[in-house]
């Protein structure tokens, strides 16, 4: 991934946006990173994950046949009171 300060990116912004069609471009200020500057596809794709839980959920869903419940219980939560707290 190529690195550029904030003043080189605006003065060669037009060329960045073409280099971030096919990689990401990260962005500095004071020799820190700021900003990556990504395609939209990469972006899209990106934003498109979800959370963990919503992962986990479109996995079960999509391989539902192929999970065996001893290895991947679909309740993975342990509901149980727990040990008791002593305050004060």
């Amino acid at each position: 991934m190529s690195s550029y300060s904030i003043g080189a990116a605006r003065n060669e912004f037009s060329a960045l946006v073409h280099e971030a069609e096919g990689t990401p471009v990260e962005i500095t200020r004071n020799g820190e990173p700021v900003a990556v500057l990504v395609s939209i596809a990469q972006f899209r794709r990106l934003m498109g994950q979800g959370n963990f839980g919503d992962l986990l959920k479109r996995f079960r869903r999509e391989h539902l046949a192929d999970l065996d419940d001893d290895l991947f219980p679909v309740e993975v939560r342990d509901r149980s009171p727990g040990p008791p707290v002593k305050l004060g």
